[in-house]
């Protein structure tokens, strides 16, 4: 299956000498397909589809760790930063997890939306202060500021 950003490369190209074959200018190319100057002159320029496409294939560091990042994935574990530790001991160069994020993305918003576990319906603990769920329940419902401003008068 060809990558995205190649299949990207080729559409482009094609829709870039149609134009180009209608006497357009680079500029009006440019315009019309909502690309930059410089990026429409590129492609008028390059005959070899290649040279373009040879860009779009870039590597990662990440790119030999892939398989085993949606084996894990695959296996039920779907903690981003957690695979992040395993491919570092397993010699993984990055220091920072998002990376590996960027890569699960796609496995996570495929799976539709994920549930969370039910919360408590008490908005305040017994004696009388918010807890921490209860506060996470108003910022995500958009109450907390009215639940301040209640709280004032």
């Amino acid at each position: 299956m060809e990558k995205w950003l190649v299949t990207r490369t080729r559409e482009r190209h094609k829709a870039v000498h149609r134009l180009l074959a209608k006497a357009w200018s680079i500029s009006s190319i440019g315009r019309e397909l909502g690309l930059a100057r410089h990026t429409a002159e590129r492609y008028v320029h390059c005959a070899n589809l290649d040279g373009l496409i040879g860009r779009a294939l870039r590597t990662t560091r990440l790119d030999d760790y892939k398989p085993y990042l949606i084996r894990r994935w695959n296996e039920g574990c779907t903690d981003a930063a957690r695979l992040f530790r395993e491919i570092q001991d397993q010699g993984y160069p990055g220091r920072t997890p998002q990376a590996a994020r960027r890569c699960l993305r796609p496995l996570r918003t495929s799976l539709g939306s994920i549930r969370s576990p039910p919360h408590s319906n008490r908005s305040r603990s017994p004696n009388g202060s918010w807890g921490i769920s209860s506060f996470y329940v108003l910022m995500r419902n958009g109450n907390w500021a009215k639940s301040r401003s209640d709280d004032r008068s």
